[in-house]
């Protein structure tokens, strides 16, 4: 049974208690799975037709032998490589969990799902003209890179898990875990970091200058960074280095691996969202995160676990807001730095112990016993996916509310007999971030 690894990721499920809430909160009386498939398959932003990938899995017992993936493109992407790596996440999770996932959704069996491989959640009731009769067919979700609070897309690991190469980047994501934790480790006590709040990236993101990067980028360069320079001797190292318009200077550039030298992070959206968060946060160091502005969030998959003030450090849209979090997290007191060194290190933990491969697969296949059991409720009743789904979801224990309350203590208990990689042991510890207490 999947539940097995949510065991281990306690995240996982409280997770997708909140991204699949949208699509479990329609009814699905009246609604046909054919049509709600064709209503997902179609769905356009307003005037662009996202690239999209259909994937069918199907199998005849819980032998690796006997299943089998297939894919169709829908919409053309935008960089042949994200579907391709996306998809590629997606069957590792299945060939990993195909037993178990057989087992949660009985055999055989067949599903059919959408991957939406741009940054920007597709099932958005503005992308419905607003019309209730339309958003009433989104009984199940579409697969995307990040969702919103009123999407009914559910994000789930992006291309950059296998290749992020816009960052300059070849590896695979756990290869550079690695790298970047081994560098952190060369970079401790963390006291004795450099006291600058660092960041690198295109303040063109995607192209538009006046985005909210662009907007955030001017608050911290020409506002909050001499208030912070002058208060608590920080400086706001804070660079544009602009690949969109083909001027990167190379030597305003720091590789992720030496930002770890850094006391301080800053971590901003993109567009939507940046996929950088991760590897800033494997620095241990604190990031301070602009990850909305007024108009919400984009969500990556791993967002629901993180908690502000534990794990990182989220900034408010308000220039005001933004500095009084900073001087706050910033201050040269030992207290604050203890408590710096703290968010540092939970963060650090975080994506150690929860953003692995397997913890990747295992969201993957928790996602997809889901979607499983929302699309047997979409089937006749003598459907063989549906006569060994409906009802299964009380079986797997706690409630959403039962999960959220324990993930925390969970995670603790968790973190106490994990064994961490040889690169990372050591490096947690509170004495080689060089604070006492």
């Amino acid at each position: 049974m999947t539940e097995a690894c949510a065991a281990s990721h306690l995240w996982v499920d409280g997770a997708l208690d909140v991204f699949f809430a949208k699509a479990e909160a329609r009814p699905v009386k009246g609604l046909r799975l054919d049509d709600v498939l064709t209503e997902l398959r179609g769905r356009s932003w307003s005037n662009h037709a996202p690239g999209k990938l259909e994937v069918t899995l199907s199998w005849t017992s819980s032998a690796w032998a006997d299943w089998t993936i297939a894919h169709r493109q829908i919409n053309k992407p935008n960089q042949p490589s994200k579907p391709r790596h996306m998809a590629s996440l997606l069957a590792r999770a299945v060939r990993r969990h195909h037993a178990n996932l057989a087992n949660d959704l009985g055999s055989p069996g067949r599903l059919v799902v959408f991957l939406q491989t741009e940054d920007y959640p597709n099932l958005l009731p503005m992308h419905a003209g607003g019309r209730a009769d339309i958003m009433a067919m989104w009984a199940l979700p579409l697969f995307s890179m990040c969702a919103t609070e009123e999407a009914t897309d559910v994000p789930v690991p992006d291309f950059t898990y296998v290749q992020y190469s816009e960052s300059g980047r070849t590896e695979e994501w756990d290869e550079m875990r690695r790298k970047i934790g081994a560098a952190a480790m060369m970079r401790t006590p963390w006291r004795d970091r450099r006291p600058a709040l660092v960041w690198r990236g295109a303040v063109r993101a995607g192209g538009h200058a006046q985005g909210p990067r662009g907007r955030a980028f001017k608050q911290l360069t020409e506002t909050i960074g001499p208030t912070l320079a002058a208060q608590n001797n920080v400086s706001m190292d804070v660079v544009d280095v602009d690949r969109f318009a083909g001027t990167a200077d190379a030597s305003k550039s720091l590789s992720r691996e030496d930002q770890c030298s850094a006391r301080y992070l800053v971590h901003m959206r993109g567009t939507t969202y940046s996929a950088s968060l991760r590897f800033q946060l494997l620095c241990g160091s604190p990031v301070a995160a602009v990850l909305g502005d007024e108009s919400g969030e984009c969500r990556e998959f791993y967002r629901p676990a993180l908690v502000d003030g534990k794990h990182f450090v989220k900034l408010p849209p308000s220039t005001a807001g933004q500095l009084t979090v900073l001087q706050n997290l910033t201050d040269p007191s030992l207290d604050a730095l203890a408590r710096a060194a703290r968010i540092g290190a939970d963060g650090q933990r975080f994506v150690v112990e929860e953003l692995a491969d397997d913890a990747l697969d295992c969201y993957w296949a928790r996602a997809l016993v889901r979607y499983g059991r929302r699309t047997a409720q979409l089937l006749g009743p003598n459907n063989p996916l549906r006569r060994n789904t409906i009802g299964q979801r009380q079986a797997d224990g706690a409630s959403p509310k039962q999960r959220s309350s324990t993930l925390v203590e969970g995670r603790a208990r968790r973190g106490r007999r994990l064994q961490l990689p040889s690169f990372l042991k050591g490096v947690l510890q509170m004495g080689m971030l060089g604070i006492d207490g």
